[in-house]
């Protein structure tokens, strides 16, 4: 390894220094990783599988079938002319050619660039020249169509690759418009293979391979550069703490991919970590999230799982509506059975000292629905990327089932906390794993973190990438944390989403909104507002029924909504009947009273509160891509809501 100057940079030809640390794990690239793999391919015969549709019959790539085609995915982009550091951006749904486009792009020194699918063109076109992307994989004519949008706009696009969509579909050769079968052959010569074979052993585990975008809340999202060993190490440094907790068996592992693989989790969860492990993928159907995914997870049966609180929520809802429609009779039974798991649960985390309630629980309800979600062979089944809220963790813990927390951010390349199931807690988000630090600045609550798995750096922002890190090279996560007396993080806020009122106080939102939300069953969304102002007010959104196509709210309410509404009297169904229903109103103004007397002092208390008339979602902008809420965008779209709560 060549001579490197710092522990980050912005220049994404850059080596780095790698931090020291205790696990002495050997540093590989990637190209490397997969070679091992291989070698033991007869234990592990299964890498990638996939079907065309649900019932049907699963096709599968090999380890060794992986690498040859990620060789020639490699030789083909040579010839389009890819260079060596040059962005390889892919948009699509999770797909083996998705996996393919990423590893060839690294095999052939190029950046692997996951870019997601609901971007909007004018998104599209920051990330693909921040990327200095000079081929890009699109799933379909789709993405195709917002490609050719400002394809004259991009700065060094040399070749369009569709690597899914139907045969027929017209692509212009002239401007090197190709789908898959033409890509695919195009690299097969004698001079290109030893090109390639050159820049794989050119390849540096310090240098940059892959560049993840943030989710963008606040802005354009910024371009993570992450380098071989930042993915290599933490995916097997991470995965060396679940293999302590679950027994993770070589070639016997399996999980279903349908989180965007743009995605810094699903990168290391569906890409990176099961190299190591022989594991084997299979791709959900791209309708996943709109309803498939119980279906792929029943026929699957994973072992490992892991989901967005968002993805919990709306089980949540379905196994709420299902209990809502059944006999009175089992409703009581149902009713029953989550008081023995919470009892449990919370008494006995560990289940080692087990009622006979609970045992006749557990045997009559709680194994039954975990084989009817799919997930009654899974050993570990977590969630990250964004806070759990308290009242959707009571659910799960109700029916017996402990979602484990795990934080983690596109800069510490994925996880940073594990949870053993020895010690699991619904308030906490475990402990660093092995090899890495954390601490908590006295000053300001911020949790900082050092190890292998800290990022290069911001591509091309370097006062973003100093401003980052401290004078002893630790992260700033921007997240405000504490530990407890045996080292267990709770995350308490967000260092942006602090409000500092007119009066001076520093109020931190995320407490108040989640008081509200545990204190109202029909509210999915709390906001609040408050920054330079005399007081705090609030927008609320109710639950609402998804369109499964478009992935839009309707005007329709949630069994669950319309079944607590009931118990208050209403006779509301709808979000517009719910709007301006006294009834309802009272009631949320009740619960408002209650969450505000949990107030650590009265200027955090919410004055006002406004409901927006539609639950906020992707399609409309309020949500990015990984689910988050973009505050700053709901702040635009509801001005005058918000404006009129300060009149």
């Amino acid at each position: 390894m060549s001579k490197e100057s710092n522990y980050y940079t912005w220049n994404v030809e850059d080596e780095v220094k790698l931090r020291d640390d205790d696990t002495k794990l050997v540093v590989y690239t990637i190209p490397q990783l997969l070679m091992n793999t291989v070698n033991n391919d007869a234990k592990s015969p299964y890498a990638l599988r996939m079907q065309k549709d649900i019932g049907e019959a699963w096709n599968y790539m090999s380890y060794s079938d992986y690498q040859s085609n990620s060789l020639k995915v490699a030789r083909s982009l040579i010839h389009l002319g890819l260079e060596e550091s040059e962005g390889v951006a892919i948009i699509g749904f999770n797909h083996i050619s998705w996996h393919l486009a990423f590893m060839g792009a690294i095999h052939a020194g190029g950046i692997g660039i996951g870019v997601y699918t609901t971007n909007a063109p004018e998104v599209n076109m920051h990330c693909l020249n921040l990327g200095n992307c000079s081929i890009i994989f699109v799933e379909d004519i789709n993405q195709l169509k917002k490609i050719r949008e400002i394809r004259e706009k991009l700065n060094n696009l040399k070749a369009i690759i569709m690597f899914m969509g139907a045969p027929d579909v017209e692509l212009d050769n002239n401007v090197n418009e190709y789908n898959w079968i033409q890509f695919i052959e195009m690299g097969d010569s004698i001079e290109i293979k030893k090109i390639l074979e050159k820049r794989i052993m050119n390849l540096k585990a310090n240098k940059c391979c892959s560049i993840v975008f943030t989710s963008g809340t606040t802005g354009f999202p910024k371009a993570v550069m992450l380098s071989h060993d930042n993915l290599v190490w933490t995916a097997k440094a991470f995965s060396n703490e679940v293999a302590k907790e679950i027994n993770i068996s070589y070639g016997n592992e399996r999980l279903v991919s349908y989180l965007p693989l743009s995605h810094i989790a699903a990168q290391i969860l569906d890409i990176i970590a099961p190299i190591l492990f022989g594991s084997t993928i299979y791709f959900a159907q791209p309708s996943a999230l709109k309803g498939t995914l119980g279906l792929t997870l029943n026929e699957v049966e994973p072992t490992l799982f892991l989901g967005v609180p968002r993805v919990y929520e709306k089980i949540n809802e379905k196994i709420m509506e299902k209990s809502i429609s059944n006999p009175t009779i089992l409703r009581k039974i149902g009713r029953w059975a989550k008081r023995q798991g919470y009892k449990q649960n919370i008494t006995h985390p560990d289940n080692i000292d087990v009622s006979l309630s609970f045992k006749i629980a557990e045997k009559v309800v709680f194994k039954k629905l975990l084989k009817a979600l799919g997930l009654e062979k899974c050993k570990y089944i977590f969630y990250g990327a964004a806070p759990m809220s308290e009242k959707t963790m009571q659910f799960f813990l109700c029916l017996n089932i402990k979602i484990y927390g795990i934080f983690g951010m596109s800069e510490t390349t994925g996880p940073q906390t594990v949870m053993p199931k020895s010690l699991f807690s619904p308030i906490n988000v475990g402990i660093p794993y092995f090899g890495t630090k954390i601490r908590i600045d006295e000053t300001n609550k911020e949790l900082q973190i050092y190890g292998r798995n800290i990022f290069m750096g911001y591509k091309d922002n370097p006062e973003k990438t100093v401003a980052t890190f401290t004078d002893d090279f630790y992260l700033k996560s921007g997240d405000q944390g504490a530990l407890d007396e045996k080292g267990f993080l709770s995350i308490i806020g967000r260092i942006k989403d602090l409000i500092i009122t007119a009066g001076g106080e520093n109020i931190a939102t995320g407490y108040i909104e989640n008081n509200i939300i545990n204190e109202l069953p029909i509210i999915s969304n709390v906001v609040i507002i408050g920054d330079k102002r005399k007081y705090l007010s609030s927008l609320l959104t109710f639950k609402s029924v998804v369109d499964v196509e478009s992935m839009k709210p309707k005007n329709q309410l949630t069994a669950e909504a319309i079944d607590w509404l009931k118990s208050i009297g209403s006779r509301s169904t709808t979000v517009r009947e719910a709007m301006i229903d006294e009834i309802v109103l009272q009631e949320i103004q009740a619960g408002v009273t209650r969450a505000n007397l949990k107030a650590i002092n009265k200027p955090s208390m919410v004055k006002k509160w406004a409901i927006v008339p539609r639950d906020f979602s992707l399609p409309f902008g309020e949500l990015g891509p990984t689910m988050k809420l973009k505050k700053h965008v709901v702040y635009e779209m509801y001005d005058t809501l918000i404006e009129n709560m300060y009149q």
